[in-house]
């Protein structure tokens, strides 16, 4: 993969805060402006109210995060039988300040519809259904749904793992490590967290990569990864039926050592500019960001370099790997 030089830090945050001022603007002209939890400024009033005692309203209450800090919360009865009712507390999640909470579920959800989501959020967010679909509305992948699974094996990926415990402002109560997967002529990017390198956990994971964004007919790997020639072999068996075998082979391990670089580094500055830096959201949001910044690749019929935009190379391969081999 070519080496862009520099970091993209720069359009990282902006792509994604594009699609934020989108679902704002949404927001904004939608019934959900009137509502009274819209505003981050009405709910930390409320919050302050409460802690002063100024008002006592009999269904919230205020509690102080892992974070230090302090949130509010409804409480809810719910049927756990038909002679069994508990109380729960939910979340009060400003409206304007939703798309990143409904962002990861919707993508923890393997992309799931908006009332998978909200299905999901609703046990422990107080947010309506009509605020995830607006969300979810902005999730290119899930606007292109004729292009989402390519069905050949194409092109090349590198997958490598990265130990993301020496960044310090990273969140990562469950010690995982990344998934790290890229493209090798588009530069088309995923970040799965997983907790650890085991055969299992690898299965998992590619199974659903793979089903997601279909067969590449190459793999290349670290000298430390070839393990993950026999993942794909057993993956292979029970999913790609009529495809030809994906090719595992090791490759220069002064490549992922760039890549590795570029991409903590990617990490560690979406990291410093965020509050509450969890890896699960920052395996979103990075690569959606770096995947729609247009950036140096290489094109796969000539070789050469070229200005493009990943995810939009990524779709359309299929077009110019027929051009190719035509």
């Amino acid at each position: 993969m070519p080496n862009t030089g520099h970091c993209l830090h720069t359009n990282m945050t902006g792509i994604f805060r594009e699609a934020k001022q989108r679902f704002l603007e949404k927001l904004n002209e939608s019934d959900l402006a009137q509502d009274r939890f819209k505003s981050c400024s009405f709910v930390t009033q409320m919050i302050r109210d409460i802690v002063d005692n100024i008002i006592a309203p009999p269904d919230y209450i205020v509690r102080r995060s892992r974070h230090d800090k302090i949130k509010l919360f409804k409480k809810k009865m719910v049927n756990v039988s038909e002679i069994e009712v508990k109380t729960v507390y939910l979340e009060v999640v400003p409206l304007e300040c939703a798309f990143d909470i409904v962002f990861e579920a919707h993508c923890d959800t393997k992309h799931g519809s908006a009332q998978q989501v909200f299905n999901t959020l609703q046990k422990k967010y107080l947010l309506p259904l009509r605020c995830v679909e607006m969300v979810i509305s902005e999730c290119i992948k899930c606007s292109r749904p004729n292009e989402a699974i390519l069905e050949r094996g194409i092109g090349e990926w590198k997958i490598s793992i990265l130990d993301v415990s020496d960044i310090h402002m990273l969140h990562n109560p469950l010690k995982q490590q990344v998934l790290f997967i890229v493209d090798y002529h588009t530069n088309f990017t995923l970040l799965r967290p997983i907790p650890g390198p085991s055969t299992a956990h690898l299965s998992e994971e590619l199974s659903q990569v793979f089903s997601e964004y279909g067969f590449p007919e190459k793999i290349l790997v670290p000298q430390d990864l070839q393990v993950l020639e026999d993942v794909v072999d057993q993956i292979w068996l029970t999913k790609g039926a009529g495809k030809e075998k994906i090719s595992v082979e090791p490759f220069f391990e002064e490549v992922f050592a760039v890549d590795g670089r570029r991409m903590m580094n990617e990490l560690v500055t979406w990291s410093l500019g965020t509050e509450d830096a969890l890896l699960q959201l920052g395996c979103v949001v990075v690569p959606f960001a770096l995947n729609n910044t247009n950036q140096a690749i290489e094109d796969p019929l000539t070789d050469e370099l070229t200005f493009g935009i990943p995810v939009n190379m990524f779709y359309r391969r299929k077009n110019l790997w027929d051009n190719y081999t035509a």
